[in-house]
């Protein structure tokens, strides 16, 4: 690969920046929105009061919420509730991504994830390069409520420059 090329795509690379994790939660791109609204679904967030500060690719982020949101859909066809739970857990912040169908059927978020995996759906795979680039891992396992679905865990961070900024 020539020099010209690796530096094009070095400048068209978002750089990481410190971010608040429960904001980036609370401002899922609106196409994930729409997509949850247009099958039904409730978008529900459980947010700490503090900053979950994180060191990340907003871009990057948006597309692994993108992803999680098409599981969800897939997940819940005749509508219900995505529940969102983020808290700090130690030195990483945890992110837990639950299904309430309204028939209050067995979850499937998290086996439709857990599928894909076993399978190398490509937006499971994206969801796991995403989350690995980030010093994370998204893994279908249960929630600090107890309830089976997808669990995000990236490392919270302090840097020096944006210590103060996050809200």
């Amino acid at each position: 690969m020539s020099l010209a090329i690796v530096a094009s795509a070095v400048a068209v690379a978002e750089p990481r920046a410190a971010a608040d994790l429960g904001q980036l939660l609370l401002a899922m791109p609106a196409a994930c929105r729409s997509m949850l609204q247009g099958r039904g679904i409730v978008l529900e967030h459980r947010l700490p009061a503090h900053p979950l500060p994180v060191f990340v690719q907003q871009e990057e982020i948006e597309q692994l919420l993108m992803h999680v949101a098409r599981i969800a859909c897939r997940a819940l066809k005749n509508g219900g509730t995505l529940q969102v739970l983020a808290l700090a857990d130690g030195a990483r912040a945890a992110v837990h991504f639950m299904d309430a169908g309204p028939d209050a059927s067995a979850p499937g978020l998290a086996h439709l994830f857990e599928r894909g995996a076993r399978e190398s759906d490509a937006g499971v795979r994206h969801c796991q390069r995403i989350a690995s680039a980030h010093n994370g891992r998204i893994y279908a396992a249960p929630s600090a409520l107890g309830a089976l679905g997808i669990t995000f865990r990236l490392p919270l961070c302090t840097p020096p420059s944006a210590a103060g900024d996050l809200r």
